[in-house]
């Protein structure tokens, strides 16, 4: 049998398959902050409370707490992502001012492929915007980040 691996103040026993030994549930606040810890990741979080991903699914599903917590923590996790994409986009990186403009820039044209999108039963086609024409549009967003850029170097010069 395997030894018991200790997570705060209560062990918790590795289930060792379909009919392993029952998992010891440590205290909610606990649970919570392993969530919180590493943003609602369940298998993540499973293996350092050392447990199966579908115990630990259980005892969110069990409480509205560690439900709220997946929650939230994915919602931190999203805006952790969102901050360094602004960052790069900042910092004039081609691939972060792509993938900004393909998924934000839709209503201006900026798309990969035809796409039919359905509002209020009415159809619309939106059109792609030609090659050329796009790499030109990113050529002049990237100029005119860096010389915002380039002008707040000088002003922090000064």
């Amino acid at each position: 049998m395997e030894v018991p691996k200790k997570v705060g103040s209560k062990r918790v026993q590795k289930k060792t398959g379909h009919r392993g030994v029952k998992a010891i549930k440590p205290p909610i606040a606990e649970i919570n902050q392993i969530l919180i810890d590493n943003f609602g990741i369940i298998t993540q979080c499973a293996d350092i409370l050392n447990i199966q991903p579908k115990t630990l699914h259980s005892w969110i599903n069990d409480s509205p707490t560690l439900q709220e917590t997946v929650k939230l923590s994915r919602t931190r996790m999203l805006d952790v992502a969102e901050s360094q994409l602004v960052k790069n986009i900042k910092a004039g990186k081609e691939t972060s001012l792509i993938f900004m403009l393909k998924c934000l820039g839709k209503q201006r044209g900026y798309i990969q492929e035809n796409q039919v999108e359905v509002n209020h039963n009415v159809r619309q086609i939106i059109i792609n915007v030609p090659d050329e024409q796009s790499k030109m549009m990113l050529d002049e967003i990237i100029r005119t980040i860096n010389l915002e850029n380039n002008e707040q170097k000088l002003l922090g010069d000064e």
